[in-house]
This record gives C-alpha cells, sequence and structure tokens, in this order.
C-alpha cells in the first residue's frame, strides 16, 4: 500500500533553483517555494534487534520510490527506537538517487523523526547534508509525514 509520507518545505527548491540560475516561478516572502511529493517504500528490513531497559532499538534498512517535484530512487539505513508503549523516535540516512527540476545526482539526507509504531502516523525532519553529480552544492530542509502499514512495516 503507497502512503504519502513527504510535503517538503521551504528551501530545498528555493536554493535548487537559485543554485542551478533557474527561474523560481512561486516565491514567498522569505524566498522560498513549497514543493510536494509522494514517497512509497518498497522494502524495510529490520537487520537487528536488541532491547535497552524498557526499549526496543532496531537498525533497519530499506528503499523505496520518490514521485512528484522529485523523482527517483532511495535507499535509507539507521535506528528506530521503540518505548514500552508504542510510541518510537527513528534516525536514519536516506540515499536518494534523484532527479530535482531536471537535474540528476545523488542526495543524502539526515532524517530524524518520531510517532507510534508498528502501524502509526509519524513525522520527520530531513536535512540534506551532502549532494552529487548535477546537483551538487544543494543544500536544504523539509518534513516528512505519514503512516506505517501494520503488516508490511512500509509507508
Amino acid at each position: 500500500m503507497t502512503k504519502t509520507r513527504i510535503k517538503l518545505l521551504g528551501v530545498l527548491a528555493s536554493i535548487l533553483m537559485l543554485a542551478m540560475g533557474a527561474p523560481v516561478d512561486v516565491a514567498y516572502a522569505d524566498g522560498s517555494i513549497n514543493a510536494t511529493g509522494t514517497f512509497a517504500d518498497t522494502a524495510f528490513t529490520i537487520l537487528a534487534v536488541r532491547v535497552v531497559g524498557a526499549n526496543t532499538i532496531l537498525t533497519v534498512t530499506g528503499s523505496g520510490v520518490i514521485s512528484g517535484d522529485l523523482t527517483g530512487t532511495y535507499t535509507f539505513g539507521g535506528t528506530v527506537t521503540i518505548g514500552s508503549t508504542g510510541s518510537a523516535t527513528y534516525h536514519v540516512i536516506d540515499v536518494c538517487e534523484c532527479t530535482i527540476v531536471g537535474k540528476s545526482g545523488t542526495v543524502v539526507a539526515d532524517e530524524k523523526g518520531s510517532g507510534n509504531l508498528p502501524g502509526g502516523d509519524f513525522h520527520a525532519d530531513v536535512k540534506i547534508i551532502k549532494a552529487f553529480g548535477d546537483l551538487t552544492g544543494l543544500k536544504g530542509k523539509g518534513t516528512l509525514q505519514g503512516t506505517q502499514d501494520p503488516v508490511t512495516l512500509l509507508t
């Protein structure tokens, strides 16, 4: 089941457009524009599980596809910490082979979020930490939101 997972806000698109010399059609007072897309995980694997006190810590990896203002494929890896009540926090590094506004390259992003797992809504902040190819120099941040499927663990 595909779920909407991202609403990329603000500076990502405006910095990208400015860095590429492309015109910014829709500008706001702060010089940013909104961009949206749909992320759909296609694989989610739990590599390791450990228990520390009341918390269960998962080491995870996965992959997926992006459509919308950003297109491409991504992989991720990191940790999910689930408390005894089902509330969770997570931290993963995303690597996207992306095309953004007609430019292609690799984007590496730091994603930190929280929610109720498994099978709950989540929210995360994401920040680009590196970019390569035609996207070299890209900077930006955004927010992710969505719901995890309780059976497949996909978003």
